[in-house]
């Protein structure tokens, strides 16, 4: 019969396969963000299993744990642990994300004996945790449809669908694993996936078809004809997009749009610019994609955030729509009252007025929006969201249907405002790169942030991650970054919200201490 292993003792067991010294269960309980008496549990079950190899478990009071084996059976032990001959069992959390990617990517309802068969849980545990997908799913907007004899389905708007699948991709997989596949096609078929990461692995093999890096090149194609580019995140975003719409378009799920705003968006440069992207599908592929299906991609582009700025003040004086900047100022006034707080500055007042314009065309189109933030926003500055909230909920018209991750965008701006008018500028001492995924009001919030925090820091550089290769490092001391699971050969690197946690702050203060200990957080 095969071992089992569950990935929380996976990650105690590398732990313990790279300790020279012992090690205490809480710290390796404070390191697997766990609890010290889990930690404890699962040891039980690691110091028999690693007896099989010819290794001991040994605990000393007070001390910790310190696993003794020789290199040659550490390696074996390895090799186990990378083969098929582990049962692996998935965390919460892990089943959680395979549910809601198995339910999102099917087409026909799942039974519950055809998940037990993927998952290799009981049916009493996927029970709870499709009541968990469901919570998940309705933040999508989409709900569960489920029936005894016919299975579970996801059940909505198509469009929601596809944005909720992208979503939870980008969710599981790194910004350095998405980019190692969509621009090189690396699919770890020459190295081996980290045991710990089977979900990963699991996502990686099913979208490996999908054509990524054909949709990569295609998108490039795309808005090489346009005067501006979108951020990383969004970037990532729009590639993953197109293959699913390629993929649900030809399982026969279309996407319809009014005469009118389908007239609308064919005159706009974004259409233009995807007609060059169909005419290639056409070419290479045969497959004629229908003009709705190109518009609401048309959208996606025209409602994407910008790339980041390299300096505060480097924005354009592009005339603002109207609207915008009506809805701009009433938000100004409006918050100025409630708070005492007026944005004074001219760059974040013509950025809101940017963003608010794409906030109106993605109501128009009907396309719904992602913030990671807006729980941190609403819990860290209580004052400017509950301002925010309520002058979109005074105000007659388009803003009453502006959702929470819409209300916690415009929140920001005004935080950063907030912030740059506290800022101060004493000596300089440490020198960081900031280098973000996301861009616009993330990277803003971030520097601004470290400015406030950390007057005695200069910012060398504000960049697209995807720009830090090609950044000259030599002088700086540390690369931040709101993306998760970068590594640099050259600098250390801190992953943080742009908001700047307590947690984060407490970090930086640590690592800025001593900048040059190459590690990664």
């Amino acid at each position: 019969m095969n071992d089992h292993i569950s990935s929380l003792q996976v990650k105690i067991l590398l732990i313990l396969l790279d300790q020279k010294e012992a090690i205490s269960a809480n710290s390796l309980a404070n390191t697997l963000d766990s609890k010290a008496s889990t930690v404890r549990y699962n040891l039980s079950y690691i110091k028999e299993l690693v007896q099989k190899f010819g290794g001991t478990l040994s605990a000393r009071p007070k001390v910790g744990y310190l696993l003794e084996i020789s290199p040659s059976d550490a390696k074996r032990l390895h090799e186990k642990l990378h083969s098929s001959e582990f049962q692996f069992q998935y965390s919460d959390t892990d089943r959680l994300e395979l549910i809601l990617f198995e339910l999102l990517v099917s087409t026909k309802p799942l039974t519950l004996s055809g998940l037990v068969s993927t998952i290799g849980a009981s049916k009493a545990t996927l029970i709870q945790d499709l009541d968990k997908a469901e919570k998940w799913l309705q933040e999508h907007r989409l709900a569960l449809h489920r029936q005894t004899r016919t299975g579970t389905q996801v059940v909505g708007e198509e469009i929601d669908l596809r944005h909720a699948l992208v979503s939870l991709i980008l969710e599981i997989l790194t910004e350095n694993d998405l980019l190692n596949i969509c621009r090189w096609g690396m699919i770890h078929k020459n190295t081996e996936q980290p045991v710990d990461k089977q979900v990963q692995k699991y996502i990686i093999s099913h979208i490996a078809s999908w054509g990524l890096p054909d949709a990569w090149w295609l998108i490039n194609r795309i808005l090489d004809r346009l005067s501006y580019r979108p951020s990383d995140n969004r970037y990532l975003f729009l590639v993953l997009y197109w293959t699913v719409m390629l993929q649900r378009f030809q399982q026969g799920f279309i996407l319809n749009l009014s005469e009118t705003i389908l007239a609308a968006i064919q005159k706009s440069d974004e259409y233009k610019a995807v007609l060059v992207g169909a005419a290639e599908l056409i070419h290479t592929r045969g497959l004629h994609i229908p003009p709705t299906e190109l518009a609401h991609f048309s959208a996606e582009i025209q409602t994407s955030p910008r790339e980041p700025y390299t300096q505060l003040r480097e924005i354009s004086d592009d005339i603002q729509d109207q609207k915008a900047t009506q809805l701009t100022q009433y938000f100004v006034e409006s918050v100025t009252a409630q708070t005492g707080f007026a944005m004074n500055d001219p760059v974040i007042f013509r950025r809101l007025c940017k963003h608010l314009g794409r906030t109106i065309t993605r109501l128009g189109y009907n396309l719904p929006i992602d913030n990671p933030f807006t729980n941190d926003v609403a819990k860290n500055y209580p004052e400017m969201w509950q301002a925010v909230c309520k002058a979109a909920e005074s105000r007659e018209g388009d803003t009453k249907e502006f959702s929470q991750e819409e209300i916690a965008y415009i929140a920001m701006y005004f935080i950063l405002a907030q912030e740059l008018e506290k800022k101060s500028l004493p000596k300089r001492v440490s020198r960081v790169i900031v280098a973000c995924p996301s861009g616009g009001i993330s990277i803003w919030m971030l520097v601004s942030r470290l400015q406030k925090e950390f007057p005695e820091v200069e910012i060398m550089a504000a960049i697209s991650l995807r720009d830090l290769s090609q950044q000259d490092k030599s002088q700086a001391d540390l690369i931040i970054t709101t993306a998760h699971h970068v590594v640099d050969k050259e600098l250390p690197v801190i992953s943080v919200s742009p908001l700047l946690t307590e947690e984060d702050i407490t970090l930086l203060k640590n690592r800025l201490a001593n900048p040059k200990r190459k590690s990664s957080c």
